[in-house]
């Protein structure tokens, strides 16, 4: 039987969940470009006037308890999980791998879809359905400085889930972090494994 984190690796931890949209996404691992291969083969029946969210949950896990990164846009009164419009022809990971680089000055990996949500939103008031797909991603690494959000908290998660406004929000991240406790018993397993003499 494979370990889950070689089903991590691979994108198969959730089958169904995920689908090829990281095919050109990427990734330096090639297995991990099948970790969206179900959702593209969707995303190409779906309305063309469909607006796709990608939201993005980054977590760091550097100091063994995880914390997510919130932010709070200066027109609204409420934390939320940092989210980016899908261009056309970019895939959802793409784009939440841009706004995380761009904005955040991070390098981050995707781990796993968390949850998506779906709705209708209205542009030139006319209404369009609208996907918001929330990734759990992993910050590799960061510069000092965040210069694409004015309002940013690195927090843990009783403390996230408390700030976040909005409910479909925090059941993502209360999804997130369900994996994360999978993400890191696995890897601490295989610490384990392969490095019999260090303390742990």
């Amino acid at each position: 039987m494979r370990s889950l984190w070689s089903r991590f690796d691979s994108g198969r931890a959730y089958p169904g969940r995920v689908g090829r949209e990281a095919k050109c996404a990427g990734f330096e691992n090639p297995r991990e470009k099948s970790l969206h291969r179900f959702k593209s083969c969707t995303l190409r029946f779906m309305d063309k006037n469909l607006v796709l969210i990608g939201g993005a949950i980054v977590f760091d896990g550097k100091e063994g308890k995880p914390r997510f990164f919130i932010i709070r846009q200066p027109e609204g009164d409420g934390w939320e999980i940092p989210k980016v419009l899908v261009r056309k022809g970019e895939s959802s990971v793409r784009a939440v791998l841009r706004l995380m680089g761009e904005k955040g000055g991070m390098s981050t990996r995707v781990l796993e879809e968390a949850t998506r949500t779906g709705g209708v939103t209205k542009i030139s008031g006319k209404s369009s359905p609208q996907r918001c797909i929330y990734y759990l991603m992993l910050l590799r690494s960061s510069s000092k400085e965040v210069i694409g959000f004015e309002d940013y908290l690195w927090a843990d998660y009783s403390v996230a889930i408390k700030k976040l406004s909005l409910k479909k929000e925090r059941t993502s991240i209360k999804r997130a972090k369900k994996i994360v406790r999978l993400y890191q018993k696995e890897r601490q397993r295989r610490m384990k494994l392969n490095y019999p003499d260090l303390e742990y």
